[in-house]
């Protein structure tokens, strides 16, 4: 649904847990269309079998990661920042749920990366991804 020229998304579908569905439609504009669509889906599959719908954090980053690397791979540094900030973001959150999720999916994007990326990370993404890095 667009009001006032944004796009307004349905929150009670979103994962609610820490923050991270938050972090992730503010700092990556790019991806909120897509967003969107994770979040309609799942409310008309939750409807169909009359349970809430829910959004885990692990699904956005598995559906976004492809917009991240395409990005990356062509250059439109604008993107690849936006997603390295919300990944930088996410990882200040500092949970187990969170850093399992990026250790397993984002971590070893940014690391196959390497040079398209490494100088745009934070220091935290930075410190996982090329931990060798930081020991020199």
């Amino acid at each position: 649904m667009i009001l006032g020229g944004e796009l307004q998304v349905d929150r009670s579908v979103a994962d609610p847990n820490l923050g991270t569905r938050q972090i992730l439609w503010d700092s990556i504009p790019e991806a909120r269309s897509l967003i969107k669509e994770l979040e309609d889906g799942e409310a008309e599959e939750a409807a169909e079998v009359g349970r809430e719908p829910f959004v885990s954090f692990s699904t956005y980053v598995i559906n976004l990661l492809l917009i991240f690397e395409d990005a990356a791979e062509r250059g439109l540094l604008e993107t690849v920042d936006h997603f390295l900030d919300a990944y930088e973001k996410t990882l200040e959150i500092n949970h187990d749920y969170t850093n399992i999720v990026m250790d397993d999916w984002v971590i070893k994007r940014v690391r196959r990366l390497g040079e398209k990326v490494k100088s745009r990370c934070g220091p935290l993404l930075r410190g996982r991804a090329f931990p060798k890095e930081q020991q020199e």
